[in-house]
């Protein structure tokens, strides 16, 4: 059988009996220096390669991971939505001050729905000493009306303190 040497280019050519079946199987075969040079430097550059794409499949990893992050948060919500049979949305609502009871109710416009009870605020309790229509004109002054002393519960409505002013 020829020899491969590293200074020719030739390949040897093996010599097989006559009428003998031939086929290929992969074995092992000793490297030229050349060969072993060109395979160290493919190794290198491959090796550099998988090092800059894991660098990108970690970074869009993370940008993956979060787009998954929120679809599951928007899933989840969904999920709830349908097994409530019903959402949060936007609806108009009204105050109504009880100053009897010292507490502001928050209603649902249209069906009228009580959407909150809670305490009156300090500022609140402040009743309004004059309407808008009844506002004196600019430059006169107001005559000073009775002095409404008690508790919350003890203070008339709007409605009682007009008439009162207006007789007395």
């Amino acid at each position: 059988m020829a020899k491969k040497t590293s200074k020719s280019k030739t390949k040897a050519v093996a010599k097989v009996p006559p009428g003998a079946r031939t086929f290929k199987r992969t074995l092992p075969v000793a490297l030229t220096d050349e060969e072993h040079r060109a395979r160290a430097i493919a190794a290198a550059k491959l090796a550099e390669k998988i090092e800059a794409m894991q660098a990108e499949l970690a970074e869009a990893s993370k940008e993956s991971r979060a787009e998954i992050k929120a679809e599951k948060a928007k899933h989840k919500a969904l999920n709830h939505v349908i097994a409530a049979c019903e959402e949060e949305r936007e609806v108009l609502c009204y105050e109504q001050p009880d100053f009897e009871r010292g507490v502001v109710v928050v209603h649902r416009a249209g069906g009228g729905d009580v959407v909150e009870r809670r305490t009156m605020t300090a500022a609140e309790r402040q009743e309004q000493l004059f309407n808008e229509a009844e506002k004196p004109a600019a430059g006169k002054k107001a005559k000073r009306g009775k002095k409404v002393e008690g508790t919350p519960a003890e203070v008339p409505d709007e409605g009682e303190r007009k008439e009162e002013v207006e007789l007395g």
